[in-house]
């Protein structure tokens, strides 16, 4: 029986485990996670006093969204917020690059 396929011949074909692989290493799915990897990071590159009354939870073009509990919380972390975005650009080693740190007050849960 001939293979009128237009796949061709099945040594041509990727194999699926090897494509996901190369996402992975390489593609979309790489940028994505090294992306998210800002947010595991945020306690370290906080320090665990600040990280308790912060919560990074969005990165929005290359600026990252931080909530914090009321308006002396804001005022006060304004004053670090260049120290923690360059502490957070040295932890992700060129993987993703953030310009900025927006503060916002909001809920969040402990």
């Amino acid at each position: 029986m001939k293979n009128n396929s237009k796949l061709g011949k099945r040594s041509e074909l990727t194999p699926l485990a090897e494509t996901l692989g190369q996402s992975l290493s390489q593609g979309f799915l790489n940028f994505m996670a090294q992306k998210l990897r800002v947010f595991d990071i945020w306690p370290l590159v906080v320090g665990p006093a600040d990280a308790a009354r912060t919560r990074a939870v969005r990165l929005q073009n290359s600026r990252l969204i931080v909530l914090v509990p009321g308006p002396a919380w804001l005022d006060r972390f304004s004053y670090k917020k260049l120290e923690w975005l360059i502490r957070l650009n040295r932890e992700l080693a060129d993987q993703a690059e953030v310009e900025d740190i927006i503060l916002k007050i909001g809920d969040f849960d402990d």
